[in-house]
């Protein structure tokens, strides 16, 4: 009996290892990806018309570059949720005085499909009121 149960322990083991042997599939090629650099183009020219429409003081066409679920995370401020609620912070803020100067420097632009993020360091310059003196405010960015 040894023999026949070492037989048929033989062919199980076949079954199982010839089961577990199926064709090679080739899968569908991904979609392609868009170009890096055409990704950075495109985040680098909302980055420009963002600080062009705040230098402009130009609430409007800031707030044209938001989604309607954007959240705006200020320093040492809560964060504000919504295009409608943004609107209002900025156009308080614009209101209050005008921006001479607004470069921001991307760092690093990376895509996933349909998103990309962008992170990088601004530097805002702004008039202290009358006296000639300029203001600075540099920070850091992470987008979405």
């Amino acid at each position: 009996m040894f023999p026949r149960q070492r037989l048929i322990g033989l062919l199980i083991l076949a079954a199982l290892v010839l089961s577990a042997c199926q064709p090679i599939v080739a899968l569908p090629d991904a979609p392609a990806a868009q170009a890096d650099e055409d990704v950075t183009a495109a985040v680098d020219a909302i980055w420009k018309e963002y600080a062009a429409a705040v230098v402009a003081g130009d609430v409007d066409r800031w707030i044209a570059q938001w989604t309607d679920e954007g959240v705006q995370m200020p320093p040492n401020e809560p964060r504000v949720e919504g295009k409608e609620n943004i609107y209002a912070r900025v156009a308080a803020n614009m209101a209050a005085g005008p921006t001479d100067e607004f470069v921001i420097t991307p760092l690093e632009t990376t895509s996933a499909g349909d998103w990309a993020y962008s992170r990088g360091t601004y530097v805002v310059t702004f008039p202290l009121g009358d006296t000639g003196e300029q203001g600075t405010i540099d920070g850091k960015f992470m987008t979405i």
